[in-house]
């Protein structure tokens, strides 16, 4: 399964493997049903503005996994 935000790239991606489930949106809006369904994500890092969305890592209290949802760009500006 792939997610790729950019609408363009995932129409690309589903006519290079199209046995594969590619989807033009972002991970963040997996259903439950696949909620600790996979062993590995992989992803480009977002240098953009945009932040992770996780509610689960933002109510977590852990301070190293809500860091994570904070932009990459926002940390060194």
């Amino acid at each position: 399964m792939a997610f790729d935000k950019d609408l363009l790239t995932g129409k690309l991606l589903s006519h290079l493997y199209p046995r594969h489930k590619v989807r033009a949106e972002g991970f963040e809006r997996i259903e439950k049903p696949f909620t600790n369904y996979f062993d590995v994500a992989t992803s480009n890092i977002p240098f953009g503005d945009i932040a992770v969305f996780d509610p689960e890592l933002i109510q977590s209290g852990n301070p190293i996994k809500k860091m994570t949802t904070i932009s990459l760009y926002s940390l060194y500006q």
